[in-house]
């Protein structure tokens, strides 16, 4: 059998008689890629952990526990949302949920790993989250908030003023119904 060697693109490519060429280099033992590269797993494929225990609450706009009482907090809450506004209330509401939707349409399983995400701050499976582990969860997720914003946000959901929002009723506003129903997942249909 004849061979002919030719060269193209830098690459020597046999060829047979009736047979199409083959671009892939003799030498090549990589067929489809490195497998060393896990190309499909994500951050979000990961557990949401830190790294140490010290770093779980790293930054906090309440940094202070002990200064804060909790009588404070609607005082907080209001001075907030005067400083923030309506307007720019409803524009990160909005933004948030574009963000989240963005990240969400990308496989069918993230509204379960934001479901986890949440979840892993919830300690006490109360369906609770502070403004500490908030901030914590929306920078995980991509949404870098300023601490009025937070807190004029805490102010529409915080409605006992206790320092925490049910974070099912903030994802069924950020949400539509079919991701919210894979956040969900058995618990709540």
């Amino acid at each position: 059998m004849l061979r002919n060697f030719l060269f193209g693109a830098n690459l020597f490519v046999r060829s047979c008689p009736g047979k199409q060429p083959s671009f892939k280099p003799l030498s090549s033992s990589l067929l489809l890629g490195d497998n060393r590269v896990l190309a499909f797993k994500t951050l979000y494929g990961a557990d949401f952990a830190a790294p140490f225990p010290q770093d779980v609450k790293l930054r906090s706009p309440l940094r202070n526990k002990e200064q804060c009482d909790p009588a404070d907090l609607p005082t907080l809450y209001k001075h907030a949302f005067n400083r923030v506004g309506e307007k720019r209330l409803n524009d990160t509401v909005l933004h948030m949920k574009e963000r989240v939707a963005g990240k969400i349409g990308n496989a069918n399983n993230n509204a379960f790993k934001l479901r986890k995400l949440f979840a892993m701050y919830d300690t006490q499976k109360t369906g609770l989250i502070d403004v500490e582990d908030f901030r914590v969860v929306s920078e995980s997720y991509g949404m870098q908030l300023d601490d009025d914003s937070i807190l004029a946000l805490f102010s529409r959901y915080d409605r006992d003023a206790i320092g925490a929002i049910p974070y099912r009723d903030l994802m069924k506003d950020l949400l539509d119904e079919d991701s919210y129903a894979l956040f969900c997942g058995r618990d709540d249909r």
